[in-house]
């Protein structure tokens, strides 16, 4: 699997801060399927300098056990790229009519397409979309923070997290290193019976039921340690059945601009009734 340059979409094809997100991005997306240690990635952006190495290889004074190495050149069975629709950060500034104050909120985010493609059918084996919006930080942390999403979204899609065993409260995953964070909560899933395609008689894959929640409490290298929080079940079934865990999705953006729009509402609230204390003290009002 390789991961090759993302197209940048209409003006952001023309601005530098379309390119650096790109590359920031694509780079955060290549270390995750890399770290997860279930992908073989392949490297496709420093192709100039392996070719000079390989030319060095062949050259004189190198011994002639180096030169079997040379055809160990490998293609890729799928590739992933895409297309950045989106990559902004601006400043938004809302002036309060009670005191004139002028409050200034960061606006950084950004909307990016992505597909798997097989390349010896070009068939789509996965696609989707991802975005973010945030309103503190970084440009550059946005690409990071949406790459591993993104890369958390494409292994959890073709090797989800397994339930290696199960000791009482506590599990062990089959997925370790950077991409299983410490004190992160994950949904237990129970696998059911395999669900086949009555058209093509392709496997969708198995039947799933949320059955409770896991705390990641230690993580190595490439195992976890879970505690479970939340069980539905007998605890013995986690030991006979087929489990797995899957992130827990966090409140959508609509909830969080809700919850945003509802304090600013509060700080409203709180100037107008100042007002209506200094009218009532015989204070002046201050404009």
């Amino acid at each position: 699997m390789a991961v090759v340059p993302f197209r940048l979409s209409g003006a952001l094809s023309r601005s530098k801060t379309g390119a650096g997100f790109e590359e920031t991005f694509r780079r955060g997306l290549e270390s995750y399927l890399t770290q997860t240690r279930r992908f073989a990635i392949l490297d496709r952006s420093f192709i100039a300098e392996q070719d000079q190495e390989l030319s060095f290889l062949q050259g004189k004074g190198v011994a002639k056990e180096e030169l079997a190495r040379i055809g160990n050149k490998v293609g890729t069975d799928f590739l992933i790229t895409g297309v950045i629709e989106k990559a902004y950060s601006y400043t938004k500034k809302l002036k309060m009519r009670t005191t004139g104050q002028v409050i200034k909120t960061p606006q950084i985010g950004a909307r990016v397409s992505y597909r798997i493609l097989d390349v010896a059918s070009t068939q789509v084996k996965f696609a989707s979309t991802g975005k973010i919006h945030q309103e503190s930080g970084s440009l550059e942390g946005v690409g990071d923070t949406l790459s591993a999403s993104i890369g958390e979204k494409i292994l959890n899609a073709i090797f989800p997290i397994y339930v290696l065993s199960a000791d009482g409260e506590t599990v062990t995953l089959g997925q370790g290193g950077d991409t299983v964070k410490k004190g992160a909560i994950y949904s237990l899933v129970w696998l059911g019976d395999e669900i086949i395609d009555p058209y093509t008689k392709e496997s969708l894959g198995r039947n799933e039921k949320v059955v409770g929640s896991v705390r990641i409490v230690d993580t190595q290298a490439k195992l976890s340690t879970g505690k479970v929080l939340k069980l539905t079940i007998g605890m013995n079934a986690l030991m006979r059945d087929d489990f797995i865990v899957r992130p827990r999705k966090g409140p959508s953006a609509a909830a969080k601009r809700a919850k945003k729009m509802k304090n600013l509402e509060k700080e409203f609230d709180k100037e107008f009734d100042k007002d209506d204390d200094d009218e009532k003290d015989g204070k002046p009002e201050k404009w």
